[in-house]
């Protein structure tokens, strides 16, 4: 199942991050990965499709997964929900896996080794 278009992700993305974390305007191959030592951001691919993103942030450096994921991720494609807040609070929190359903986007939050690690996929409608 496609998460979104690559070249809608790069729109909205780079139009939010700097350009030290900005996607390539062309895919490279399957996976793409940018950030830095403390936060890094995969996107899985199928031909120009998004099937998958994963966001793996050190728990001591805020700043760089705000930057990757809430301005570029939810906020570039308008991906924001109450839900996703919510468990990402609670993964925070409790140090717990916590799971956001939304009409298109399934957002997994999870903790291990002081990282958190977001992984969005594609809300299966069919059920």
């Amino acid at each position: 199942m496609k998460l979104t278009a690559y070249a809608d992700l790069v729109k909205g993305f780079n139009a939010k991050v700097p350009a030290e974390f900005q996607l390539p305007a062309k895919p490279t191959g399957d996976d793409l990965a940018v950030g830095d030592d403390s936060a890094q951001m995969k996107v899985t691919l199928a031909g120009d499709e998004v099937t998958s993103i994963t966001v793996v942030t050190d728990d001591t450096d805020r700043h760089t997964f705000m930057t990757l994921y809430v301005k570029g991720v939810e906020g570039g494609m308008g991906w924001t929900s109450a839900g996703h807040y919510q468990a990402m609070m609670a993964t925070l929190k409790d140090h717990g896996e916590h799971v956001s359903v939304e009409p298109a986007v399934t957002a997994t939050y999870s903790w291990a080794d002081n990282q958190v690690t977001v992984v969005l996929t594609p809300t299966d409608n069919t059920k």
